[in-house]
């Protein structure tokens, strides 16, 4: 089920809740497995013995029609915490984060204006991507481990929700006062001066309108597109709350949140301030909860004129317009070489989620019974291997966006339908000549087809930091990470994660050509006899689609999983074998892995230091601690062209308007020192800090400094907010180095079997048992070797990557004579205390 399809069915259902609940039939019951409330006739099933992960759990509820627990206002929060009072048990709800491209969201649609949670998710680290509400005396949400296994609440309306709002996505032309923007009826304009969201509020009114309410995707689209073309990062919108205990999100006008569109870790509630405003953000048009009183533009709304038109003037009779293009249907059932070829208009081409949920609602209100099929442009007809939006002699129109049905695409060579029913505008692949469907066409207002040709950002670099490879034409960096060379094989969840550590993703195949190279990479270090997997970002585990896909957000443009060699039919994650074979796993199967990033590593050289750009969210602790687990501090300034380095790269790295950790804070004597012990000899400051800011107020008050990607500057914030970070060193760190066989291996010898090889050493990590210092030392003697020695940072850093993820301590072959010598007798010559420990 697509994100699009859930959304309808989770705003019909909210309507419903509120204005229809007296018009359905009172013959219309819950069936005897589920209970119903009288008042929201919503029917519920509560699964307390029933123990299963997030996503088990959600396919359970939905093969009875329904989904996990939505709660969506106060009222059904305690209607569910009167029937669990007496549980005092943790279980799972439909609230999870697991679509990496979106924020917090309900599995079945609803909107997520209403939050409830005990402690805020972490937004950092701990990757705890799914909801659980605690039942009892708390009746409070939390975050938890989507592996975990737990009890569940199923949900489901007793209305029909098979409704689609074509009306949001409807043309109208419309006329509005001079400086206002038209919008289907509505009148838009851009308060473009800085103003806390009261003040923004304030002065829509005093033009005659409101802060702009989002009450479909329609909107957002709008809302984008807006402030792409005002070249405008960050609006106010009209949604605020100001209550936290529980937040109850409202729009300016005081009436009902029925439709959310959150960014990545939103809504994080998290602030001092107690009223919580919303931004709208250009980079994807989602949202933000921003403290009210922070100056942004803002976007008013008024009703505007409907001027005496017909709604689609603009395209042909029977056509219907969506931004720039018309669009239409035919009435006969034929082949793909006879729609493609034959007919008068194009194959329709669809670029992104807005246009795919318009089609949708286009589609729905021209079904014929026994028709549920419609030729869209995109086809592999020449059998590359790649699907590829080909139309009127276009050889290669980009594919920049796929929304594929369940277990598509099926094989190559095929052509692509867009289904109806309940599979609605996902995407299948047919016989382009035995076949017969119906036809999507799309046009252009203007007689010609745009064709994207700009450059694609961030591409600085033909090259790959060594261990990472790839060849001329690619974009990314690739690396396998391998057995040999780690201390354990990880779940995909894990691999994702340590992928995302390196500022990767676990890889993408999004051409035939990267498809290519990777197997290339694999075919030279390994046998296709080897029974070996390796994990890659092709999973099928959001919630909100019923189809695979890859981690990055890539289109999935090949049949990568033809024949599917169901080693695991229920598998949710995709692995490549050595035999060039991609197979379905369960997620939870501990495989090798490959991770993709983009050129340029993010180990940057400048003036004899290396930066490491962390896009990960962390707050400034863990900031600290990660730098400091590969050898480095969270960064230090120090000089003009130093702040300009770090700014060029932050803007080509990070997302607009991010903010991340630099090495700044306050000594116990108030002064500014840098974390690498740097005295401050250059400054940037965005606003001056106040001179009685004293040390004792900073620390109790928990502020640490960032820099803003935009403008570069440094201000002030709370220590706990969640930021990707910049690292520094003296050190080129190769965490990992892929082992060659060299001639002198008779002289120094091979590593014995389990045994990591780095350097000249051979390295062995006992997880068995527990052990004092002294067992610890026989038993690596008895296998021939000695506690380990420590030579280098580069060393320390090579263990440090055996040891991520681990909670427990392992013993080195230090012991307390002064810490002078090694257990093996070598002279100390690199330590990496921690500041209080090396006390004699």
């Amino acid at each position: 089920m697509s994100a699009l399809w859930l959304y309808i069915i989770g705003l019909v259902c909210g309507i419903l809740l509120h204005y229809t609940s007296a018009q359905l039939s009172s013959e219309i019951r819950c069936d005897h497995l589920w209970e119903e409330n009288n008042v929201s006739r919503i029917c519920y099933q509560f699964h307390l013995q029933s123990f299963l992960s997030w996503n088990e759990a959600k396919m359970s509820c939905q093969t009875q029609g329904g989904d996990l627990l939505s709660i969506t206002n106060l009222e059904e929060e305690k209607y569910i915490s009167k029937k669990l009072e007496n549980a005092d048990i943790m279980l799972w709800i439909g609230l999870n984060q697991i679509d990496r491209l979106s924020g917090w969201q309900w599995s079945d649609g609803s909107a997520l204006g209403f939050l409830n949670w005990k402690d805020l998710p972490p937004f950092y680290r701990e990757r705890k991507h799914c909801g659980t509400f605690y039942a009892g005396r708390e009746n409070k949400w939390q975050s938890s481990r989507c592996e975990s296994k737990l009890p569940y609440v199923c949900k489901k309306c007793l209305a029909s929700r098979h409704h689609l709002l074509y009306e949001n996505w409807k043309f109208y032309p419309t006329q509005c006062e001079p400086n206002w923007i038209p919008y289907n009826r509505r009148c838009a304009k851009l308060q473009k001066k800085e103003l806390s969201w009261s003040e923004a509020s304030a002065a829509c009114r005093s033009d005659g309108g409101k802060l702009w309410s989002v009450r479909s995707l329609a909107d957002v689209e709008f809302l984008l597109n807006h402030l792409d073309q005002q070249d405008i990062r960050e609006a106010w919108i009209g949604m605020s709350s100001k209550r936290k205990a529980p937040v109850m999100f409202q729009w300016s006008d005081g009436s009902a949140v029925t439709f959310t569109s959150w960014q990545r870790h939103e809504p994080n509630t998290d602030i001092a301030d107690s009223d919580l405003c919303v931004s709208a953000q250009r980079a994807d048009g989602n949202w933000k909860v921003r403290p009210c009183r922070e100056k942004l533009f803002s976007v008013c709304q008024k009703p505007g004129l409907s001027r005496n038109m017909t709604a689609d003037e603009s395209c042909e009779e029977n056509w219907v317009r969506h931004g720039d293009y018309c669009y239409g249907t035919n009435s006969n059932n034929e082949s793909f070489s006879l729609a493609a070829n034959v007919s008068t208009y194009p194959l329709a081409f669809i670029t992104n989620r807005f246009e795919q949920a318009f089609i949708n609602s286009l589609i729905s209100s021209k079904i014929i019974p026994g028709e549920p099929y419609f030729w869209i442009g995109l086809n592999d007809f020449i059998n590359s291997g790649e699907y590829k939006w080909r139309l009127y002699g276009i050889k290669k129109w980009k594919v920049s966006y796929t929304n594929w049905g369940n277990q598509e695409p099926r094989y190559n060579g095929g052509c692509v339908v867009l289904s109806t029913g309940p599979n609605l505008g996902h995407w299948e692949v047919k016989d382009c000549e035995i076949f017969l469907a119906r036809s999507l066409c799309k046009k252009p207002l203007r007689n010609e087809i745009e064709i994207d040709t700009k450059p694609h950002k961030g591409i600085m670099s033909q090259e790959c930091v060594a261990p990472w490879e790839t060849k001329p034409g690619l974009q990314h960096c690739y690396k396998v990470f391998h057995h040999e060379k780690l201390m354990r094989k990880r779940t995909w969840r894990e691999a994702e994660d340590l992928c995302q550590d390196f500022g990767a993703d676990l890889v993408s195949l999004s051409n035939f050509q990267e498809k290519q190279f990777v197997e290339e990479l694999l075919s030279t270090m390994y046998s296709g006899n080897e029974t070996r997997k390796f994990w890659t970002g092709l999973n099928k585990q959001n919630p909100s689609t019923d189809s695979w896909e890859w981690s990055d957000g890539s289109p999935v443009v090949s049949s990568f999983l033809n024949n599917l060699y169901p080693e695991n039919v229920s598998g949710n994650c995709a692995a490549y074998r050595t035999d060039m074979r991609l197979v379905p796993l369960n997620c939870n199967t501990q495989e090798e892995w490959i991770c993709k990033i983009p050129k340029e590593l993010p180990w940057v050289f400048f003036q004899g230091h290396n930066y490491y750009f962390s896009l990960i969210n962390m707050n400034f602790d863990v900031a600290k601690f990660m730098c400091d687990m590969t050898g480095s501090a969270v960064t230090s300034i120090l000089t003009e062209a130093e702040q300009a380095f770090i700014h060029k790269k932050v803007k080509q790295m990070s997302k607009e308007n991010q903010r991340l950790w630099i090495g700044l804070k306050r000594e116990s004597d108030g002064s500014l020192r840098w974390e690498d012990g740097s005295s401050v000899e250059y400054t940037n400051w965005k606003t001056q800090p106040q001179s009685n800011m004293t040390s004792s107020t900073a620390m109790r008050d928990g502020y640490c400094v960032y820099m803003e990607s935009d403008s570069g500057l440094w201000d002030f914030v709370n220590c706990q907010s969640p930021y990707p970070t910049i690292c520094k060193t003296n050190v080129l760190f190769k965490i990992e180095e892929p082992y060659v066989p060299m001639d002198n291996d008779q002289e120094y010898g091979i590593c014995p079997e389990d045994w990591l090889h780095y350097g000249k050493k051979c390295f062995f990590v006992n997880q068995d048992a527990a052990m004092n210092w002294y067992m610890a030392s026989n038993f690596c003697r008895e296998h021939g070797g000695r506690l380990a020695t420590i030579s280098n940072e580069i060393e320390h850093a090579f263990i440090v990557m055996q040891l991520f993820g681990e909670k427990r301590s392992f013993w080195i072959g230090l012991q307390q004579k002064d810490y002078a010598l090694w257990e093996n007798g070598n002279v100390q010559t690199y330590n990496n205390w921690i500041s209080t420990q090396h006390i004699h």
